[in-house]
């Protein structure tokens, strides 16, 4: 496949605490990230840092550095949703740690497969000890399946191996294909607070699609309508910000407690929020256990955790390793399109067990075990586009336009044409009206129901002949 080389991304910063992610970034970037009066007072991130590379290429990278203590990897998640590739950092006086571990698996469960080592500290430790420590982590790597990553030793005091290190990066980021623009835009909100002359502002990692000023968008959850007041990219103003791009957005008449983290800003209509969404699900292999059936959890999708429930649904437990369908009944509201990757924490002590896909965004409560939920589910998983919409118009009772397809289908709104003229043409769907179409299955059920409303009207009534369209839509709840 042709790979295009952007001109941006977002790279992220994994590894335990006190390895020296912040000194790292700050030899690199000249940013020190560390913004809280407790962090600079403790010498530890607590919360997320963000500064700006320019690497070798013309690639503008934002670098977001997460903290490395195990109490805050909630805000470690919230800023590992949107990175393109990670620069794990290990201390070579101490190896693998269990929060390099975790933030592994927790990369590995987003889908970041590309990155590079940082072997840091190397000022502190002899040669031999230092040849022994690559050996280590590329042993650990290989095992993990991520031994493709090289590994870079470097000193933040002294500056040994920032050159070499710059330019791993920038071959590891040159091999990325561009973020999708022409969808709708999607911006999951890390970071909300307020700006004397432009009010309030939120940051995040642009998802897809572009932000322009003067654009009207919607907070959600929440459904809070704004207007774009100011871009910017980097500290710099810009006419748009594009897919991939670190962004903040100065927003029109929205208080910044309506967008706290994990909230996202979106074009209008494009998602739904749900409390069920379908997902395939997989369990981490060296998970300490197992998932159980209504196993209370942590669902971590962009910036948000909500607490829910997993509903298995091919049986009551699952294994380390194993996959499975499952769905996701949460306390509070998503959003989330189909095919974002999710993490799920145990509810106590919260560790990271499992995660995957989403299949279905918006989803009815699924019967467990029964083999049309699953047969289904499959469809929704590998099914074709034609397939996907043809389910999302069974799902309307009455019919729909393109919008309800396209929706239901996780498609971005006005792109379901293709597949409903396919699905017209072929006999699968009937278009009622110029935007009102409806599926073959849901026609013969109008049809049967017609006609079983006017067998019973006519047998209650032998006299009268036939009923007027409007009680007949009536009792149908046509509209």
């Amino acid at each position: 496949m042709t790979r295009t080389t952007p001109r941006f991304a977002v790279l992220g910063t994994a590894g335990h605490i006190d390895h020296g992610k912040t000194a790292l970034v700050r030899l690199l970037t000249g940013t020190d990230t560390d913004r809280l009066k407790e962090e600079k007072a403790r010498g530890i991130s607590i919360d997320l840092g963000f500064a700006h590379l320019d690497l070798p290429g013309g690639i503008s990278c934002g670098v977001v550095e997460v903290p490395g203590h195990e109490r805050s990897v909630k805000n470690m998640l919230a800023g590992a949703c949107g990175v393109d590739a990670m620069l794990l950092v290990i201390a070579a006086d101490e190896g693998v740690m269990p929060q390099t571990r975790e933030h592994l698996d927790i990369l590995d469960l987003l889908g970041v497969r590309r990155g590079v080592v940082a072997l840091t500290k190397t000022d502190l430790v002899e040669p031999d000890w230092l040849d022994l420590a690559v050996e280590s982590v590329r042993e650990y790597l290989e095992e993990r399946g991520f031994g493709s990553f090289p590994i870079l030793p470097v000193s933040a005091r002294t500056g040994e191996g920032k050159e070499a290190l710059l330019v791993a990066l920038a071959e590891v980021l040159g091999e990325l294909e561009e973020r999708p623009g022409e969808r709708f835009a999607r911006l999951p909100v890390d970071r909300a607070f307020v700006v004397e002359g432009f009010g309030t502002v939120v940051t995040g990692t642009l998802w897809q699609g572009v932000i322009r000023p003067a654009d009207r968008l919607v907070v959600e959850p929440g459904h809070v309508e704004t207007r774009v007041r100011n871009v910017q990219v980097h500290g710099e103003s810009v006419g748009a910000a594009l897919a991939g791009q670190r962004t903040a957005v100065a927003l029109a008449g929205v208080p910044r407690e309506a967008v706290p983290r994990g909230h996202w800003l979106l074009t209008p209509g494009a998602l739904t929020p749900s409390h069920m969404i379908d997902v395939r699900l997989r369990v981490l292999a060296d998970a300490p256990k197992g998932l159980r059936h209504r196993q209370r959890v942590r669902f971590h999708l962009g910036a948000s955790e909500v607490l829910g429930r997993v509903a298995l649904l091919e049986g009551d437990a699952m294994a380390p390793g194993e996959t499975a369908f499952a769905q996701i009944r949460l306390e509070e509201v998503v959003v989330a399109d189909r095919g974002d990757r999710f993490v799920l924490r145990s509810y106590s002590p919260a560790r990271a067990v499992a995660g995957g896909k989403v299949i279905l965004p918006v989803a009815p409560k699924r019967r467990r075990g029964h083999p049309s939920t699953i047969e289904e589910l499959r469809r929704e998983e590998s099914g074709s586009l034609e397939d996907r919409v043809l389910a999302a118009l069974d799902g309307l009772a009455h019919g729909g336009g393109p919008a309800e397809g396209a929706r239901g289908a996780g498609l971005a709104p006005g792109t379901a044409w293709g597949a409903l003229a396919v699905l017209v043409a072929d006999g699968r769907a009937m278009q009622v009206e110029e935007t009102l179409l409806v599926s073959g299955r849901v026609l013969r059920h109008l049809v049967d129901g017609a006609a079983s409303i006017l067998e019973q009207v006519q047998g209650d009534n032998p006299l009268r002949w036939g009923m007027s369209r409007g009680e007949l839509k009536s009792r149908l709840g046509v509209k």
